[in-house]
């Protein structure tokens, strides 16, 4: 088991509030692409997910349109060959090229970062499921250091340990 810890966040580009997170062992960043989707659009603030080129499959684009998001984006990944898309969401991202609002991704970056100068970059607990949690109570905590933000989140936080998985998801669905 890898000593690291993963987080995957979600974030709202005007205010950097942390939508949705998970953290776990270093993984693919497509693998809890489902449920950060989920989470997020739960709180009515997504219009739009920009993804890094991980995430660029049909499936990524589908379950942001199932949870009511209708602009997804994420580079194309040519498949070792320049042909176009044969699939409805990414053939029309290949004809229709990147907007320049794919370029506010890095207020994710921005937001890891803000995270580690406040709350410090290293996590003090041990054990694997320790650290997951420590990961998870510091986007928290960050949450709650953003104006405005405290009571939005009080009402919909539930923590949900999966041990078998080793991974700390924790929803914001009630």
């Amino acid at each position: 088991m890898s000593p690291f810890v993963k987080i995957q966040i979600v974030v709202h580009n005007r205010s950097h509030l942390v939508l949705a997170f998970c953290a776990g062992p270093p993984c693919h960043d497509a693998k809890h692409a489902k449920e950060l989707i989920r989470e997020a659009a739960l709180f009515n603030l997504c219009t739009a997910m920009y993804g890094d080129g991980a995430f660029d499959s049909e499936e990524y684009h589908c379950e942001c349109r199932r949870s009511g998001i209708h602009e997804s984006l994420a580079p194309i990944n040519p498949r070792a060959h320049n042909l176009v898309p044969t699939t409805p969401h990414r053939k029309k991202m290949f004809k229709t090229g990147t907007p320049k609002r794919f370029g506010q991704r890095w207020q994710v970056e921005s937001t890891f970062s803000q995270i580690k100068r406040l709350l410090g970059s290293s996590l003090r607990a041990r054990c694997h499921q320790s650290r997951y949690r420590e990961a998870c109570l510091k986007i928290l905590a960050f949450n709650l250091m953003i104006p405005g933000s405290g009571c939005f989140l009080q009402s919909r936080f539930k923590v949900q340990v999966q041990s078998s998985a080793h991974e700390a998801l924790l929803p914001f669905a009630a």
